[in-house]
């Protein structure tokens, strides 16, 4: 026979865990590469001097962190969700006031090819309804049940952890070539060329090694127009389906950047 009080307890089982679930795949998207977070932040306006988008950047995701830790451990109740409310809120104005630049840029908040990307006012406004019903339903758990809650939190983030990590190895996409050169893929058939054109073609010293998929007569074209870079052809369609650029951090560390033109631009002009 069906008990709504355990049917009231599944359910505030399920918005934690989901709600838990979502700003933790934002925050680790974000823990990947903060820079290049930071670098999608530069194409929106802020109160802020140039050197404040950084520590903009990890504040957001440390407060998704946060709250990802307090719905999936079940802490702070009735904080959290103010919070929760909060930064929905503000996220979806911010959506809502720069939707002209976002028509062009997209939001990149679950990596650039995530399907939660798609909608994101919709998703915001589900979450928000989401993270609102226990609270309107009156639903607390007790402490058991929240260390149930807890330990299937982290048995799944173990599991998506160890999946994640190895479809995020982009070592075999590292030319051998490249050395500690930034790698930068274009292909003709995708934007992105014209705006490459505009930063390559001028002189730098500083170098970097440009993988292009084009007809041979436009690579070597390309070569002469951007001598200041090493162009080479593609050998396979580009991964991805979008222009992206590759750089091994300090740490030999490769990461991948979807703001590749505004990490071009700062690379070749510092």
């Amino acid at each position: 026979m069906f008990e709504p009080e355990k049917g009231l307890i599944a359910l505030a089982f399920a918005v934690n865990l989901l709600v838990g679930y979502v700003f933790a795949l934002s925050a680790a998207t974000k823990w990947r590469n903060p820079d290049n977070f930071a670098l999608h932040l530069s194409r929106f306006p802020w109160p802020l001097p140039r050197n404040g988008l950084h520590p903009l950047a990890y504040g957001v995701i440390l407060f998704e962190t946060l709250l990802a830790i307090a719905f999936a451990f079940n802490l702070g109740d009735g904080y959290r969700h103010g919070l929760a409310v909060v930064a929905l809120c503000f996220f979806t104005a911010f959506l809502v006031l720069n939707r002209a630049a976002l028509q062009t840029t997209g939001c990149a908040c679950f990596g650039e090819r995530s399907a939660l990307n798609r909608y994101p006012i919709a998703r915001n406004l589900t979450l928000l309804a989401l993270v609102l019903l226990p609270l309107m339903l009156g639903v607390e758990l007790n402490l058991t049940q929240s260390l149930i809650q807890s330990l299937i939190f982290v048995l799944s983030a173990a599991i998506g952890f160890a999946l994640g990590g190895a479809s995020q190895s982009f070592a075999s996409l590292m030319p051998k070539e490249a050395g500690n050169l930034p790698v930068l893929y274009l292909s003709y058939r995708l934007n992105g060329v014209k705006e490459a054109d505009e930063l390559l073609a001028a002189a730098s010293s500083r170098r970097m090694l440009i993988v292009l998929e084009a007809p041979d007569w436009m690579v070597e074209a390309k070569r002469d127009r951007w001598p200041s870079h090493r162009v080479v052809a593609a050998t396979e369609p580009l991964p991805g389906g979008e222009p992206f650029l590759l750089r091994r951090n300090t740490k030999g560390r490769i990461q991948r950047y979807s703001e590749w033109a505004a990490y071009a631009a700062r690379y070749i002009r510092e």
